[in-house]
């Protein structure tokens, strides 16, 4: 009768426990490292979430190299070798294919699982300014994107937005507004975000047209979102992020 009774209380405590576990938030971690000069086989970009096996395969498929055995490209897709670019859609969209992560910071994150030479090619500069906000900026398929953090480096993702701006086609060609030479070395980035530039320009003999500059923001009609902070550190060499996002409903 004893064992029955302590039986019971078991039971009961474990019921009341379950709502507890049951109404905790679903989060999206992310851990990320890229050196802005030159190769480095530590670059890497993590991410796990609350969805089985939609994560970038650091739990699932570790090597003996640790993180360094991850950020390296494949060399077909070129991108990492356990699906990060891919998979990372399932966190950036919702099922109605609504954004919920801006793509220029999504870009961000792929710099680190891209071909080493990615980076050089899209033009990317990381800058620590006087106020201690962090300015990166790059030109991916012709298209320009600045974020710029707090000044304590912070990046708050309830209230997100990335500047950009098409300025280019589709390989990088760069319309002459912007670019002396139509290189992405050459970009002309006071030119790029001046209002007074005229869009709907072609772009040498392509059919691109140069746009407007806009505000890239998370969809309001996205069925989730993320609030938290990422936290973003610069030293001059390398750009780390990280942060616990809570993705709640809208």
């Amino acid at each position: 009768m004893k064992s029955k009774a302590m039986l019971l209380v078991a039971l009961v405590a474990v019921v009341c426990v379950l709502p507890a576990v049951a109404q905790s938030k679903p989060e999206l971690k992310i851990d990320y490292r890229f050196n802005v000069t030159g190769p480095d086989a530590g670059n890497y970009f993590y991410f796990t979430g609350p969805t089985r096996y939609m994560d970038s395969g650091q739990s699932r498929y570790s090597g003996t190299d640790g993180k360094d055995s991850l950020g390296n490209p494949d060399a077909t897709s070129h991108a990492s070798k356990y699906h990060s670019t891919e998979i990372f859609n399932h966190y950036q969209y919702d099922i109605f294919g609504n954004t919920v992560i801006p793509a220029g910071l999504r870009g961000l994150f792929l710099f680190a699982v891209a071909p080493t030479n990615q980076a050089a090619i899209d033009g990317l500069s990381v800058t620590k300014l006087p106020d201690g906000s962090i300015q990166i900026r790059y030109i991916h398929r012709g298209t320009a994107y600045e974020i710029v953090t707090a000044k304590d480096g912070t990046l708050d993702m309830s209230k997100i937005s990335i500047k950009q701006r098409v300025i280019g086609h589709t390989d990088n060609t760069i319309h002459t507004d912007f670019s002396s030479t139509g290189k992405v070395a050459d970009a002309n980035w006071n030119k790029i975000w001046d209002a007074s530039i005229a869009d709907g320009k072609q772009i040498g003999s392509t059919t691109s047209k140069t746009g407007k500059i806009t505000i890239s923001t998370p969809s309001p009609d996205a069925i989730f979102g993320y609030t938290g902070l990422l936290q973003f550190t610069f030293d001059g060499k390398i750009l780390a992020i990280t942060g616990t996002l809570t993705i709640v409903k809208r």
